[in-house]
């Protein structure tokens, strides 16, 4: 491989390593979102009435 074609697969990597990031953040996010709403303050609410 030339430098060339080097810098320009770094580049590629470069910018897909960069994709990967912003959709390991979503996710992170989503996983936040999903784990508050399924076990936060509404369903232990829910919970504590269930059992009284």
């Amino acid at each position: 491989m030339t430098d060339k074609e080097i810098s320009a697969l770094i580049e590629t990597l470069k910018a897909n390593n960069e994709e990967l990031l912003k959709q390991v953040a979503l996710l992170t996010e989503q996983v936040a979102y999903l784990t508050n709403k399924l076990y936060g303050k509404s369903s232990k609410r829910s919970l504590s009435t269930q059992i009284s």
